[in-house]
């Protein structure tokens, strides 16, 4: 698949799955996601886009510091409905990184951990 050059010069975000350690989905359960691949959930990039992997890289630094992230232990908050503006986008993106079972949060479908870390965008 051929893509712009620049999508190989935003960093990953490297993370932990402990369901995708479980399952032998992942080695450890360590995974990336790359621009590219939050490119092909949104099915096109755009400002939008860049800006909701950015600032989940951003958000999980500040909570993680220097500690690889763990997938389940991360709650999103967005300040709009889904159908508002952008927020479905962003909501999009973010999904990658968390879930959620509280009402008005983003939400992942698969709940492996209680979330013990929050973002509010």
């Amino acid at each position: 698949m051929k893509y712009p050059p620049f999508f190989d010069l935003i960093g990953p975000v490297q993370l932990r799955d402990p369901l995708a350690e479980v399952l032998g989905a992942m080695e450890g359960g360590v995974m990336q996601i790359g621009y590219l691949d939050v490119v092909r959930l949104a099915g096109h990039s755009c400002p939008t886009v860049a800006g909701a992997f950015l600032m989940a890289r951003k958000g999980l630094a500040a909570l993680y510091g220097d500690a690889l992230p763990v997938r389940g232990e991360i709650a999103v908050k967005l300040q709009q409905p889904i159908g508002e503006g952008v927020t479905g986008v962003i909501a999009n993106v973010l999904s990658l990184y968390h879930w959620s079972d509280r009402p008005g949060w983003v939400s992942w479908a698969c709940r492996p951990l209680r979330p013990t870390k929050f973002i509010e965008f």
